[in-house]
């Protein structure tokens, strides 16, 4: 099920506050929620510096403080290929490996985004794969 539909279901649900079933489906709905990735995942916000990094070895940390060199790695390694990035979330049906697949769409694009500016704070950098 997409983020839209559960959505929907919400403001349905939230429209009808005295029906038991409303109750019910919003509690469903938190429930996903706290299972599929515990509140933090928007897939639709994308990653910006104040974001927390969502994966990889800083994951946790502002995307601001993730080193240029690892963000820099990491495109070459994980994201530089985003057609197999968007391979994965379609063909992926779980949520836990989808959802990955989406965190590195998330991070190909702020990567995507920042190059220059990362590629200037690494000057001897060798890029493998130019956005």
């Amino acid at each position: 099920m997409k983020a839209e539909r559960l959505n929907e279901y919400r403001r349905l649900a939230e429209a009808h506050p005295g029906h038991r079933s409303a109750k019910i489906i919003l509690e469903l709905i938190a429930e996903i929620e706290r299972l599929t990735t515990k509140g933090r995942f928007k897939p639709d916000k994308p990653l910006g510096d104040d974001s927390s990094c969502p994966l990889g070895k800083y994951k946790g940390e502002k995307m601001s403080e993730v080193p240029p060199d690892y963000l820099l790695w990491y495109w070459d390694e994980i994201v530089w290929n985003e057609d197999a990035i968007a391979l994965d979330i379609t063909y992926y049906k779980s949520w836990p490996q989808k959802i990955v697949a989406m965190h590195k769409l998330r991070m190909h694009d702020y990567i995507r985004y920042k190059f220059k500016e990362l590629l200037a704070a690494k000057p001897g950098w060798v890029v493998k794969h130019q956005p």
